[in-house]
């Protein structure tokens, strides 16, 4: 049950540090 609540977590922060990084990315080319 914890591990799976981990994975999940992981998974959550994973998928919110590749979209501010696509998102800075952009906002970088554009300048």
């Amino acid at each position: 049950m914890i591990k799976a609540l981990v994975h999940t977590i992981i998974t959550v922060i994973s998928d919110c540090i590749v979209t501010l990084f696509a998102y800075w990315l952009r906002n970088r080319n554009d300048k």
